[in-house]
């Protein structure tokens, strides 16, 4: 026995709709990093982070850099011997001013058995910052009245960053 056939209603597709608006506040997540990250962008340029390891400087204390930021010409100073007093047979040597980076690698004549250091002429604006090779950090600033005292090895190299000249000169 053959069923029945029942007649058939032809029905539109269902498509499913979105109880949002199609106009509206709709933020979509790409546009939402965009927004964010030019707002922290601004926010960075403007300064507002917290500054890492850059205190401000007082009208008594001149800005020094307080990275070990390398001046420009220190390779070239280095290339051509200017620093290296090891075999110099010298009882003092001067180092000039270098504008708040830090110079090319000093070291001390191999004859210093012991040293001493002033600025030239000395001023309580003077500030020194030493970068002594193997240490990580640069230590200073220091002024003329506290300047550390130094135990270095023969041979030790060091940068310095000063913004005054300063003479070292053997002692004894």
């Amino acid at each position: 026995m053959a069923l029945p056939t029942v007649p058939t209603q032809s029905t539109p597709p269902v498509v499913q709709t979105s109880s949002r608006p199609i106009s509206g506040n709709i933020v979509t997540v790409p546009i939402l990093l965009i927004l964010i990250v030019g707002i922290s962008m601004a926010i960075w340029k403007a300064g507002l982070f917290a500054r890492i390891s850059h205190p401000t400087a007082t009208a008594s204390q001149p800005t020094i850099v307080t990275t070990p930021r390398v001046c420009k010409n220190a390779w070239q100073r280095e290339e051509r011997g200017i620093g290296n007093h090891a075999n110099e047979g010298v009882g003092d040597f001067d180092i000039q001013p270098t504008n708040g980076c830090f110079g090319e690698w000093d070291t001390l004549p191999s004859s210093w058995a012991d040293f001493d250091k002033e600025f030239v002429p000395g001023g309580d604006e003077c500030r020194i910052w030493f970068h002594i090779f193997g240490q990580e950090k640069p230590i200073g600033p220091f002024g003329p009245n506290d300047m550390p005292e130094f135990h270095w090895r023969t041979g030790q190299k060091f940068r310095v960053a000063t913004n005054c000249t300063i003479k070292f000169f053997r002692n004894g």
